[in-house]
């Protein structure tokens, strides 16, 4: 017999019993319960514990709430009445809150009850203290995301592929408007929401970035940085989001530590002996295969030294870095020997060398000399693709005789017809078309090695997806003009913490342009003519008229095709409108440009001045407050 005793109730004291009667050995089991010997009739477990009080109610009293209407006449009545300050508080003119648009494209989170809570404090603070609060409320209305969910909901789409394919289907003029109608929508919710957290502020004005009159002073802010000659369109390398379908900006990236590449290892032969030897290959290492095909030049440090490796038949060669010779020599599947030969980097410019997948190519590449190549991993040469890479790119650019990017890419990451190779048309160059790459160079001879390698890799920071650099025709913001402006401009800010100052100069210090085109049809539209030759046309005097032209039809109108706009001439300027025809641009103006603008249109304001306050996440220093900083600089 076993007798437990319990100071639980009794019906606990039965299940526990029922629980413990099938254990093996326990054949009889007599549990009690009872109460504990200090919970007695007049003292209750409560009075045992140091609980916290209050004297306020458990449920409100709606005889002494609020009216959750006040706050709306509370900001009303402090715009139109001149205040007393309180004794010992300084009464500037006018205290500008504003505020940086939250995205209209879903209901409000605890972030955004967090950063309207603070600023609803401030600006309660500053009426106290008898100033005079302007605190406009707005909202970021354009983009990829919200057009995405628009598609996905108008035409039910399961995935971003479909919502995709829908736009290209139905047309810009009808993704605008279910945008646009989710983008108003969403814009009432949010606003009802935060209203209920009666928060003091201009709610009957709110600004908008679709609003028609925040986007013709948008065009003016471009047409300003136009005519100082800040705006460019050039094809070059640009981050690419294949999942997107569009360009992106820097800060449209999210970097992700562990995305696992195939690196290869590839011989490219040269055209002619060296160092008295016949068959001497060029290794190199990439870790994006799939830019195989677009290689136009091979890059070597002029000031390192160089050796050949030699195979076990003694039959090939291979030129490397001396430094990396032991890095290379454990990765590569041929056995190979150091030749005692070695030679500087400058001895190899100018060496031809054959393409590597055709075979029955003419076409020889040459060997480039590039200060940035170094010794840190790799071969210490590298394999060059101007339409794939920044770097790449402004290495052939910098040539006497220039070495144009080529990019067999499509939008949807997918080679072109252009690529040359058959059995690459069509195929995903991150997956499909990487890994037949990586056959083709096998099947000729060329692959040495290849091996999973994990670094840090950018992703399209809305999709979640990894990007390509691709060679597009984009619009582009020159900002190295501006970098030195925008220093003392934050020199002159005062920002808590400190350090968001020395946050926010680095990201403005790292960049030297602005790709600010988009491939979408949500957004503010580049002002941009083409003629049949594809001759731009954009300048002061032409984004003036198109934007007369828009507040008299609408931002709507500048997306109706060219074929079924009958008056497609009242786009062009009247200096141009006899002996060709023009056509307009279809790409829009980054999001970013978009709200980086709204200081221009501080509505509630007398004047045109400038914002006391910009109280945001410590995100926006890479967003909102770099965009508004840039913008601003490069129209005074």
């Amino acid at each position: 017999m076993y007798n437990i005793r319990t100071y639980l109730p009794r019906e606990s004291a039965i299940c526990i019993h029922m629980k413990l009667v099938h254990f093996k050995g326990i054949r009889k089991l007599r549990i009690s319960g009872t109460r504990r010997p200090y919970a007695t009739a007049n003292k209750k477990y409560s009075d045992t514990l140091a609980l916290p009080t209050t004297n306020f109610p458990l449920r409100p009293d709606h005889s002494i709430t609020p009216d959750p209407q006040r706050h709306i006449e509370l900001y009303q009545w402090q715009r139109q009445r001149e205040l007393e300050p309180l004794q010992g508080c300084k009464n500037p003119e006018e205290f500008i809150l504003h505020d940086g648009p939250p995205y209209a494209n879903g209901n409000l989170h605890t972030g955004h009850a967090l950063n309207k809570i603070l600023k609803d404090i401030i600006v309660r603070r500053k009426i106290l203290e008898g100033v005079k609060v302007s605190y406009v409320p707005g909202w970021d209305c354009h983009g990829l995301p919200i057009e995405l969910k628009a598609l996905q909901a108008h035409q039910a789409a399961q995935n971003v592929e479909d919502a995709l394919s829908a736009s290209t289907r139905i047309g810009p003029e009808k993704v605008r408007a279910i945008a646009q109608t989710l983008a108003s929508d969403t814009i009432n919710t949010q606003s009802e929401q935060f209203q209920r957290m009666a928060l003091c502020a201009d709610w009957e004005n709110p600004y908008k970035t679709m609003k028609t009159s925040y986007e013709i002073a948008q065009l003016r802010i471009f047409s300003t940085m136009v005519a100082k000659g800040l705006i460019s369109r050039a094809e070059k390398p640009v981050y690419w989001s294949p999942s997107s379908r569009t360009a992106l900006a820097e800060a449209e990236l999210e970097y992700v530590d562990n995305h696992t590449s195939h690196s290869v290892y590839v011989a490219y032969p040269l055209t002619c002996p060296l160092l008295e030897r016949s068959n001497v290959s060029l290794l190199i290492w990439t870790t994006t295969p799939w830019t195989i095909p677009a290689n136009r030049a091979i890059a070597v440090n002029p000031d390192m030294q160089y050796c050949m490796l030699v195979s076990a038949d003694g039959l090939r060669h291979f030129i490397v870095a001396t430094e990396l010779i032991d890095k290379v020599t454990a990765i590569i599947s041929e056995p190979v020997s150091v030749s005692g030969s070695t030679l500087k980097g400058s001895d190899l410019v100018g060496l031809s060398y054959e393409d590597v997948l055709d075979t029955s190519a003419k076409a020889s590449r040459s060997v480039l000399a590039a200060d940035y190549v170094s010794a840190e991993s790799g071969t210490g040469l590298v394999h060059t693709a101007p339409g794939h890479g920044q770097e790449d790119y402004l290495l052939c650019r910098s040539l006497e005789t220039p070495i144009l990017p080529f990019s067999p890419v499509d939008a949807a990451g997918c080679y072109t017809e252009e690529v040359g190779i058959s059995s690459l048309v069509g195929l995903n160059v991150q997956n499909e078309g990487s890994k037949k790459v990586i056959a083709l160079l096998q099947e000729n001879g060329k692959l040495l090695a290849i091996e999973k390698y994990k670094h840090k890799y950018p992703y399209d920071w809305r999709t979640k997806k990894p990007i390509i650099v691709r060679s597009t025709p984009q619009f582009f913001a020159n900002l190295s003009s501006l970098k030195k402006t925008a220093g003392q401009a934050i020199d002159h800010v005062s920002m808590l913490p400190e350090s968001g100052k020395s946050r926010l100069r680095s990201y403005v210090k790292d960049r030297n342009e602005w790709c600010i085109s988009r491939q979408r049809s949500w957004g503010v539209p580049i002002p941009a003519l083409y003629n049949e030759s594809g001759d731009l046309l954009m300048n002061e005097a032409s984004i003036a008229h198109i934007i007369s032209v828009i507040q008299e039809k609408g931002m709507q109108a500048w997306f109706v095709p060219d074929a079924e706009d009958q008056s497609w001439q009242a786009w062009v300027p009247s200096s141009h409108r006899h002996g060709e025809k023009w056509v307009r641009g279809t790409e829009t103006l980054d999001v970013w440009f978009d709200s980086g603008c709204s200081w221009a249109t501080l509505q509630g304001t007398e004047n045109d001045v400038v914002a006391d306050l910009y109280l945001e996440g410590s995100d926006q220093h890479r967003g909102w407050f770099q965009s508004s900083l840039l913008t601003s600089i490069a129209t005074r």
